[in-house]
């Protein structure tokens, strides 16, 4: 994002702003955290550039580290305006390259997995910085703003603090349909996660994507990308309440077949959707792919790991209907 903005910011009345400032200004990032913003993205982007081979690469690792240095703003926003917000008398955190991910390696059973999509299975960062800053134009608002809490929060809600009028699922379709569709280069792969469906469609083994997108953005990105279809899927329009509300995995669980007693593995990036997976009474792996790992310490996460490289889909036994993973290199809590 570029410029700069105070932690607490009145903004301009004007269409879209007056109506809104109040319930946001206290949202507004910090200056520090905009600047270390605008170097995580263009980070992001030379990653990008330098790929060469013509396939969908991952940042390279000064880049996949700037992007979870726990000093730094989440490049999406998050759901929850307390998460995204850092106050000025906070100590400084170390960088991750200086966090401990050796944690023992452990083996757990689960009936089945739930994987929460972006952050998770891909990193649509860019793509969805583009989408807002264009969208913020149409409504007047700054989309620095936007940004710093629309990770892991749908649409519609976002939407609703600025233009209730565009609140509504129609829309919401139509502009998250179109992101895969303009801004489709601009996404990439959360490194292991392919080879993880992959894993998991071979074995059989239930597994279902929660999602605070739609249908239209989810779909259009797994066309794109060309990853495995999921045969459970949970989107932003099948819920009353996204994340951190615990509907939308309890539903996943619904959408496997399995009992409310069912053991789930979460899996998730963003600390709504770690508040979210622990309410349903799930298990929780966090990645620190786009949030710092003090956020998803505090949201509750049962382990922390870099990436979906540190999953591992030991074996499934369709008899006991158990589904063995297991967690390497986590962060020593």
């Amino acid at each position: 994002m570029a410029g700069a903005v105070s932690d607490r910011r009145t903004l301009p009345a004007r269409k879209g702003r007056d109506t809104a400032a109040a319930k946001i200004s206290e949202f507004a990032p910090t200056k520090r955290k905009q600047a270390s913003y605008t170097a995580t993205a263009s980070a992001s982007k030379k990653s990008k550039s330098n790929a060469g081979s013509g396939k969908r690469g991952w940042p390279p690792k000064s880049a996949t580290v700037k992007a979870v240095t726990p000093t730094d703003v989440v490049v999406n926003g998050d759901a929850s305006p307390t998460e995204s917000k850092t106050p000025s008398t906070e100590k400084p955190s170390a960088s991750a390259e200086d966090l401990d991910f050796s944690l023992a390696p452990s083996s757990h059973t689960f009936d089945g997995l739930l994987f929460d999509f972006d952050g998770t299975i891909i990193d649509s960062t860019d793509a969805i910085v583009k989408h807002w800053h264009k969208l913020a134009k149409e409504l007047n608002v700054d989309p620095e703003v936007i940004l710093a809490t629309s990770h892991g929060r749908r649409s519609v809600d976002t939407l609703q603090l600025y233009d209730p009028s565009k609140a509504n699922w129609e829309y919401v379709s139509h502009i998250e349909g179109l992101i895969p569709k303009e801004f489709g280069q601009d996404a990439v792969e959360i490194p292991g996660a392919r080879n993880t469906l992959v894993r998991l469609e071979d074995l059989g083994v239930p597994w279902a994507i929660v999602t605070s997108g739609t249908n239209a953005l989810v779909s259009g990105w797994i066309d794109v990308l060309k990853l495995a279809q999921p045969k459970n899927l949970v989107v932003a329009e099948d819920v009353q309440n996204g994340k951190p509300d615990p509907q939308c995995y309890l539903l996943g669980r619904e959408k496997l077949d399995l009992p409310t007693t069912a053991r789930c593995l979460v899996i998730e990036d963003a600390p709504s959707g770690v508040k979210a997976g622990k309410a349903a009474g799930f298990k929780v792996l966090g990645l620190a792919t786009t949030h710092r790992v003090e956020q998803l310490v505090d949201a509750g996460a049962d382990w922390i790991v870099r990436d979906m490289r540190s999953l591992r889909v030991e074996r499934w036994d369709s008899e006991t209907g158990k589904v063995e993973i297991r967690v390497e290199q986590g962060l020593k809590i």
